[in-house]
């Protein structure tokens, strides 16, 4: 967006959706979405 002078970001981590198991003992994780808007001023 550059009239704005702005970045949009967008991104996933584990995006396939299938949970998993870091650690023996800890939970499940899933997967996460984000989205972001960075300004430069």
């Amino acid at each position: 967006m550059p009239a704005l002078n702005a970045t949009l970001e967008i991104g996933g981590n584990n995006i396939g959706g299938d949970n998993y198991v870091s650690l023996p003992g800890s939970g499940l994780i899933g997967s996460v979405y984000y989205t972001g808007l960075r300004i430069d001023i």
